[in-house]
């Protein structure tokens, strides 16, 4: 039984590691999606329409990995609920 203590706590410091890798990467992701929408906005206002039909490909295929993200720290949370910080408060 200790065995599969041991591997169920192991388990669960894995999924920190990787939720807190994966938030932080989806942090990264909108920030760059976000420059991309505004390079989107300046190109359209400047009339660039060859810019424009790349930025939006491109912002197409990050959403798509932001979601592919946001899918995977939910997939995390389902299987690994996250225990309530008890060191704060």
């Amino acid at each position: 039984m200790l065995g599969n203590e041991h591997a169920a706590v192991a388990d669960s410091q894995q999924a920190d590691y990787f939720r807190a890798f994966l938030t932080g990467l989806r942090t990264d992701m909108e920030s760059d999606l976000a420059k991309q929408v505004r390079r989107l906005t300046a190109s359209q206002n400047a009339g660039d329409l060859g810019a424009v039909n790349v930025l939006r490909r491109a912002i197409r295929t990050a959403e798509g990995d932001l979601r592919a993200v946001v899918g995977m720290v939910d997939a995390l949370d389902g299987r690994f609920p996250q225990a309530p910080d008890l060191r704060t408060g």
